[in-house]
């Protein structure tokens, strides 16, 4: 006899491409031994425990098979949206916005990104920026570190100047190929 509901909230069926989305499938009254699950990108780790990689597509159907205690057999499924990551965020000396610094400070910190409210650790390494300092041409810079040509343009910013870093590229640092969308600016206002 079932001794627990089953609560779903029905417009949160989400998985997202690009990271491991951990999953627990259960069948009322079935025990874990007796469950099969099945949809692409669906791998199961054991005991009711499954981790979902989704790859193309918008969404999936799980399918779930099940014998109940008597071998009667039992089946259903759901279906999930297939969503992209969302948009990281830049950040620069721990700080997403409001940044206040000194010139030494902006010239010797690293650019990163970061997705902000997101539930999944999917860690982000930067590969390429451009820096805008008012009144200079952007300057290209390769990495996550100012490179010479920047360090150049900072030193003849002024204070109250706004430095824009932008155009932040960026990957998953484990080995994912999914596809990062273009990070989000990071405006830094110089100090001196």
């Amino acid at each position: 006899m079932p001794n627990s509901a089953t609560i779903a909230a029905d417009k949160m069926n989400v998985v997202y491409r690009g990271v491991k989305n951990p999953m627990t499938i259960t069948f009322a009254g079935v025990s874990s031994d007796k469950i099969s699950a099945s949809a692409p990108g669906l791998n199961k780790l054991g005991n009711g425990k499954y981790v979902m990689e989704p790859t193309s597509g918008s969404e999936v159907v799980i399918k779930v098979n099940g014998s109940l205690p008597g071998g009667q057999p039992v089946s259903d499924q759901a279906k999930f949206r297939i969503k992209d990551l969302p948009k990281p965020t830049g950040e620069f000396l721990g700080k997403t916005d409001g940044i206040k610094l000194p010139k030494a400070n902006i010239s010797v910190g690293e650019v990163k990104a970061i997705f902000e409210d997101f539930d999944f650790d999917l860690p982000l390494g930067v590969t390429s920026f451009k820096v805008s300092v008012p009144g200079q041409a952007s300057v290209n810079v390769n990495g996550s570190r100012m490179d010479a040509r920047a360090k150049a343009a900072i030193a003849k910013a002024r204070r109250g100047d706004m430095i824009q870093i932008f155009d932040i590229k960026a990957k998953p640092t484990n080995g994912s190929t999914v596809r990062i969308k273009t990070v989000s600016p990071i405006l830094i206002e110089v100090q001196n």
